[in-house]
């Protein structure tokens, strides 16, 4: 369009730059009107659903009203009574009906089957509550009751209820889908009516300033700088415009009559200056060029060579290091693996002696457990036994207490024996009796002789067993004061041997973290000696390509001094 533009004159390229807008703002106004037409009809829709839910809802709540009036009617005690719920519920039927007759003139063919469904349903049931209130009026509500409180009344609702809940069900889902698409249409048509109105003032502008600085203010400016540079003498500018049929082109095509004619005269004057001048300036430049770069390449060269003699005999001293170094570190690696193996059984043993003198530690724990249980038994052993020796000795008490009541028992018996002689014959009977007496008397004599030897001999051995056992408490408790001191002494035996076994696994650890190390070593000496002959290759190699660039140079200068 622009190149087509370009041929035309200057008002026709404005009066296009109008028509242009124009146009845009036609078609604009075309795609508004279009979504206005759309989005108004999406409303009516809309507002037809939203009248058609209402009217759901209106109908859901007389049937309501309805049910509730008509048990206020078979609940009424009187005719008269009846008729405070029956009229209020025939408003309601007569409501119902208005309603349901406007909500079939807003349905959709769509749903029209659920809207004759659900006529039909509410005609039986203001057929049958018109029926109830009649009743109630003409007969009362017990009659009410036996007509109106039944399972086909009942059936009826709720057939009813359940008509009008699809209704009203497919109307809020037509309703949702209307103002779902009403959003996505307007969403639609704002982003066209916005991305048309954008581009088209977005081509509007771009096309105005591209005819406007394009094809008439640049092309001005273009020629004004072409024609300001040849008239000040330079024939190299170049003349925009040429190729333009406007009065731009005109204008450039002139021009460049004057710079064509300018640049001929110049041409022929500088021509043999420039031909004799080039030739002196080649000459003198190639000699200095060539010399200097000899010079340069053969210093360059020397430094090569000396340079690559001391990088051969790094790398020779490099890669003679790097095989001492690694050869040692083998030696280093070999004597730190059998280090290790040494600690390691060393760390075995000691962990082993550790475990043992655990061991040894509560066995001296428990004898010592058992001597202190034994040295309290043998205390109250030495308790009970002196207890027993006391014992012994009230015993011994009582027995010479026996002993003496028996001896003046003895006495007794014998004056008894006495004054029963003394009464002859009157006596005898006492004397018998006396005789016995005393017998008895001195066996418990002898009885407790017996006893009292008995008593001797058991508070002899009581004082042989609480010397004995006083002994064996001694024994106990230097024996209990032996195993603390062993328990102490294995104690700090087991510290010291945790503290050797903790040493050991740390110097394990350091042998075995030097044997990674000088593997480690060794694997740098390896590398190191493999770059030392790399390095050492690249030397030799650098050597001889710097003879070959010197011999080149040579040869060079050689054949430009020839020339």
């Amino acid at each position: 369009m622009l190149s087509a533009l370009r041929n035309l004159r200057i008002g026709p390229k404005i009066y296009s730059v109008v028509g242009i807008q124009a146009v845009i703002a036609a078609v604009l106004g075309l795609l508004a009107l279009t979504a206005m037409e759309d989005l108004s009809g999406r409303a009516a829709r809309i507002e037809n659903a939203a009248q058609r839910q209402t009217l759901g809802e209106r109908l859901n709540g007389l049937v309501l009203g309805a049910v509730m009036d008509s048990r206020g009617v078979y609940m009424a005690r009187d005719a008269a009574e009846s008729d405070k719920f029956g009229k209020p519920l025939l408003a309601t039927l007569a409501a119902l009906g208005t309603q349901m007759a406007a909500l079939d003139a807003l349905t959709p063919p769509a749903e029209r089957a659920l809207a004759q469904a659900a006529s039909a349903k509410l005609a039986e049931f203001v057929t049958f509550r018109t029926e109830l209130a009649r009743i109630g009026h003409e007969k009362g509500s017990a009659e009410a009751r036996l007509y109106g409180d039944n399972d086909a009344n009942r059936r009826n609702r709720q057939a009813l209820n359940a008509e009008l809940g699809r209704l009203v069900a497919a109307i809020d889902v037509e309703a949702e889908r209307l103002r779902r698409e009403q959003g996505a249409a307007q969403t639609h048509w704002t982003v066209i009516v916005a991305l048309t109105a954008a581009l088209g003032i977005a081509a509007a502008l771009l096309l105005s300033v591209s005819i406007a600085r394009g094809q008439i203010a640049r092309p001005l400016q273009r020629m004004t700088a072409a024609m300001t540079g040849i008239a000040a003498g330079d024939t190299a500018a170049a003349v925009p415009g040429t190729g333009s049929a406007d009065e731009i082109g005109d204008m450039a095509r002139a021009v460049l009559v004057f710079r064509d004619a300018l640049r001929r005269n110049q041409e022929l004057a500088a021509q043999e200056r420039d031909a004799v001048a080039a030739r002196q300036r080649r000459q003198d430049a190639l000699e200095s060029l060539t010399h200097d770069f000899t010079a340069k390449i053969a210093g360059l060269c020397r430094t090569l060579n000396g340079e690559a003699d001391q990088i051969r005999g790094n790398a020779e001293g490099l890669s003679d290091s790097a095989r001492d170094a690694s050869h040692r570190s083998a030696t280093v690696a070999a004597a730190a693996e059998q280090a290790t193996g040494n600690v390691h059984t060393v760390a075995a043993a000691t962990e082993q002696m550790v475990s043992s003198i655990a061991d040894i530690s509560q066995r001296m724990t428990e004898a010592a457990r058992i001597a202190s249980e034994a040295e309290g038994e043998a205390q109250r052993t030495n308790a009970t036994v002196q207890g027993l020796a006391g014992a012994a000795e009230r015993i011994g008490a009582v027995v010479k207490m026996i002993n003496d009541i028996a001896s003046q028992t003895n006495l007794l018996a014998l004056n008894a024996t006495i004054e029963a002689a003394r009464a002859g014959e009157a006596g005898k009977g006492f004397a018998v009796v006396a005789t016995e007496v005393k017998n008895l008397a001195n066996q418990t004599a002898k009885a407790t002789e017996d006893i009292s030897a008995q008593i001797v001999a058991i508070q002899g051995e009581s004082h042989n067993a609480v010397t004995a056992i006083s002994g064996i408490v001694g024994t106990i408790e230097r024996i209990n004061g032996i195993s603390a001191s062993v328990s102490a002494a294995v104690e700090q035996q087991g510290a010291a041997t945790r503290e050797i076994t903790r040493n050991v696994r740390e110097a394990a650890s350091g042998t075995h973290d030097v044997s990674q190390t000088i593997a480690g070593v060794s694997n740098a000496a390896d590398r190191t000696g493999a770059a030392a002959g790399r390095m050492l290759d690249a030397a030799q190699g650098l050597t001889t390509h710097a003879r070959t660039l010197q011999a080149d140079v040579d040869d060079f200068a050689a054949r430009m001094k020839a020339a």
